[in-house]
């Protein structure tokens, strides 16, 4: 039963973030929070002890590859090779890695703080989900 109500609850809030006007993912990312393992007590039958990040990595093996196919298929090769895209994602790059680098910092002291900022640069996945959501969405024309 933990598998199918934690994954409820996720798409429940996923919605109501999505009628908030927020990207789905932060309803789900809240969801998360709130069914941390630090909240789940088992029914103390040894055999129903599963943590609910055990029982959705077959789902997340599945379609984590089926996400990051389906966004790669959304890209136009040709953008690439254009002077002002690369500049903009060099910029884009640079400001990401110097901005977490920064917090890292910000958040702890000597070498740790170096390995904590280096450590969120490849951490790119909401951002791609982001990107999706946006290039979705269309400006509604307004009457002048």
């Amino acid at each position: 039963m933990l598998l199918p109500l934690g994954l409820g609850f996720a798409f429940l809030l996923a919605w109501l973030g999505n009628l908030a006007g927020l990207a789905s993912i932060v309803g789900a990312y809240a969801a998360g929070l709130i069914l941390e393992p630090a909240h789940h007590r088992g029914s103390g039958n040894r055999r129903e002890r599963h943590t609910l990040e055990g029982l959705v990595q077959p789902l997340v093996s599945v379609l984590s590859p089926l996400f990051f196919v389906l966004m790669g298929a959304k890209i136009d090769p040709s953008a690439f090779f254009r002077p002002a895209t690369l500049g903009f994602a060099a910029v884009l790059a640079l400001l990401g890695v110097a901005g977490k680098l920064a917090a890292g910092y910000g958040g702890g002291k000597g070498i740790r703080a170096a390995v904590v900022g280096w450590g969120m640069v490849p951490r790119g996945e909401v951002g791609l989900i982001f990107v999706a959501t946006g290039a979705q969405l269309q400006l509604m024309a307004h009457p002048c």
